[in-house]
């Protein structure tokens, strides 16, 4: 299977393992992603005609996980986006609370965004922010292509795409009415509203509580659990969340809760369970305090995870996750040992497990540092695939 993705991503679920997993199950069956991403499990899902569940903590990975399984007339796309940007122009000196009253947002917009995209950008947020429905939604997706990028774009950064942003130039002159139109022309022809077969539900969410699914009804779970310490994929998007509503303030919260960020475990720990996760994971007896927090922090994180797909799964289920490990100054922590051990004490028997080779021209991943020791292509070299049924 070959799906053209509609926004680029730090790093993809495969779709031909997705579809390895949905086409053994019966028409109509329930498929959750708790931690969706760019929204690949759900568009395979939709596409197999299954009902498809997805959250994330990313505003921008629900966003265009909503587009990319919502339907809606290609064929107005184009005309929308024109309509829009009409609007904007007629725009004058436009108030984005989010940013202006935030000290901190104001600087970081302008220290990403020169003055004549940073006016058209404002223009064009007003007239979003007016704006409601799932039309509404392409034209935010179709306005985030054009500052989450490979190459140049809105912002005075490389690498928008990628997890770490740098500024490397400065006297841009891109359009971005120009550029917002090219990319709804993008998505018109990428969308694919007509292949859409079953219902999909996506919504902001933690994956280690998620209320919204009852007890024992989802048939199957295909999703990727963050890696410690690897991609941080609210760095880059803030770029964009920012002319979408969110303050800086309000991103950092979202991250500083997050499954794999940089923060040790709080409080006090149970020294049992935890020296029971971190068992097979490496020698994190070689890490500073902080590090072995982190590494700590991650593998709790994890177990309440696999509570709640425990929670969620039916007895009959199964569980595909695809997971990739972590290097903390040359150490190797292994994620997927982490995981394998929480799935057991959350009652998951595992089935199989190998690895997979990354294909590295096909993943938003950074272009490769010469220092290869720190390089993040160098720790991401294969994802381990576990399979899971409950016990």
């Amino acid at each position: 299977m070959n799906l053209k993705t509609i926004h680029p991503f730090p790093a993809r679920m495969a779709p031909e393992l997705v579809f390895g997993v949905l086409q053994t199950l019966r028409p109509g069956s329930v498929i959750l992603d708790s931690m969706a991403g760019s929204g690949t499990v759900l568009r395979v899902a939709a596409e197999s005609g299954h009902e498809a569940i997805g959250f994330d903590v990313d505003p921008l990975a629900v966003l265009m996980s909503k587009v990319w399984t919502t339907p809606v007339d290609d064929s107005k796309i184009e005309g929308a986006a024109e309509g829009l940007i009409l609007k904007a122009k007629q725009k004058k000196s436009p108030i984005l609370p989010w940013i202006d009253s935030s000290e901190e947002t104001t600087q970081y917009v302008n220290f990403w965004f020169e003055p004549k995209q940073a006016t058209q950008l404002r223009r064009i947020a007003s007239a979003l922010k007016e704006m409601r429905g799932p039309m509404a939604d392409v034209l935010r997706v179709a306005l985030s292509r054009t500052i989450v990028t490979k190459e140049r774009g809105a912002s005075v950064a490389r690498d928008t795409s990628h997890s770490r942003p740098h500024r490397v130039f400065f006297g841009n002159d891109f359009d971005v009415y120009g550029g917002l139109l090219r990319s709804a022309q993008l998505l018109a022809n990428r969308l694919g509203s007509r292949s859409l077969k079953g219902k999909v539900t996506v919504c902001r969410g933690d994956s280690r509580k998620i209320s919204r699914i009852a007890s024992h009804s989802v048939d199957a779970v295909v999703t990727s659990p963050p890696y410690l310490n690897a991609i941080d994929y609210l760095r880059g998007h803030r770029l964009s969340l920012v002319w979408l509503g969110y303050s800086v303030e309000s991103l950092r919260d979202i991250r500083s809760g997050s499954i794999g960020t940089e923060r040790s475990a709080p409080g006090q720990r149970d020294g049992i369970m935890t020296n029971t996760l971190l068992r097979d994971a490496g020698t994190t007896e070689q890490l500073t305090q902080k590090e072995a927090g982190m590494v700590e922090r991650y593998a709790g994180d994890v177990y309440q995870f696999m509570k709640q797909l425990r929670h969620s799964i039916k007895e009959d289920g199964q569980v595909l996750l695809v997971v990739g490990d972590s290097c903390l100054r040359g150490i190797s922590i292994s994620n997927a040992n982490i995981n394998v051990a929480a799935a057991r004490l959350a009652e998951f028997k595992l089935v199989s497990q190998f690895n997979r080779p990354l294909p590295m021209a096909k993943r938003y991943l950074p272009v490769p540092s010469a220092n290869l020791k720190n390089s993040l292509s160098k720790r991401m070299r294969y994802e381990t695939i576990l399979k899971l049924v409950p016990q």
